[in-house]
């Protein structure tokens, strides 16, 4: 059996009840025995907590969204075959066995710009950017990921868009039309000049 999420209270009992278990002389040591036992029984007993609509792999490669009307499990990933060491994590946390595959479309981006010899965009490549974008967000689904190499985008239950992106140059493609980006990679940025909520690799 594996514990569903646990209660946020959960570690501070537990470190308490550690803490008067080890630091104790006395009788009173056994407090921390109780404390540990009476945390770990309500935490077993305790109503589960909600699953997170959006969940975030550390490396932010893998993005689950809870859609409600999945095939089996209600999650959708941006991912045709999530990883597996961080989707069997997820699997019996959550109690899924499976999630919406994306949908993938023919699209392409340009190459990406090597930044480390000054090189750019050619001002028709950030137009096919650009356009490569805006046919992709307009195929949003609220159901499932909808996804063109190194992009993709779903739509929330807000009516808000979602894209996750693969390289760090299609953060301001990506800002500009979501309002939450999600970016599998290291960025210096800490937010989006649209305002949109950014997260990236830790």
């Amino acid at each position: 059996y594996v514990f569903p999420r646990l209660p946020l209270w959960f570690l501070p009992g537990t470190v308490v009840g550690m803490l008067l278990l080890t630091l104790l002389r006395t009788r009173l040591k056994h407090a921390g025995t109780a404390l540990i036992a009476v945390t770990v029984a309500a935490a077993w007993l305790a109503a589960p907590r909600p699953n997170g609509e959006l969940l975030i792999s550390e490396d932010a490669r893998l993005v689950g969204v809870w859609t409600g009307t999945g095939e089996t499990s209600g999650y959708a990933t941006n991912r045709l075959r999530p990883p597996a060491f961080v989707f069997d994590q997820w699997k019996p946390v959550l109690g899924l066995e499976a999630a919406t595959a994306p949908r993938m479309l023919t699209e392409t981006l340009p190459p990406a710009p090597d930044w480390r010899i000054g090189e750019e965009w050619t001002d028709v490549q950030t137009r096919e950017a650009e356009a490569a974008f805006d046919r992709l967000t307009s195929a949003a689904q609220a159901t499932r990921f909808v996804c063109i190499k190194q992009a993709c985008v779903l739509k929330l239950s807000t009516g808000k868009l979602l894209i996750t992106i693969d390289r760090s140059d299609l953060v301001g493609l990506a800002c500009d039309r979501a309002s939450i980006v999600v970016l599998a990679a290291r960025t210096r940025m800490t937010a989006c000049r649209s305002g949109a909520t950014l997260f990236s690799q830790t």
